[in-house]
């Protein structure tokens, strides 16, 4: 299945945000901005997903919910909810 993604306004931004981060020394705050990127493109991709396939991925993945990390547990939180929408 192929699907379009369209960045939005917010992800240029903090790209641009993360260029200018990356020329200096300033490790947290590029962590914290690169964290920040990432989870904007994850609401922009599920926003954007199927509404069916959003809902798939959560019946899947709920079995194995228990032997994800602390990140996919919070990447697969924010699927169930988009999935429940």
């Amino acid at each position: 299945m192929a699907c379009r993604f369209r960045l939005p306004a917010a992800a240029v931004r903090q790209l641009d945000r993360l260029a200018d981060l990356c020329l200096g020394t300033r490790e947290h705050d590029m962590a914290d901005a690169f964290d920040r990127f990432a989870r904007t493109l994850l609401e922009a991709n599920l926003a954007q997903t199927p509404r069916s396939v959003v809902r798939r991925i959560a019946h899947l993945s709920e079995p194995h919910r228990r032997h994800m990390t602390a990140t996919d547990r919070m990447v697969n939180d924010r699927v169930r909810w988009w999935a429940a929408r």
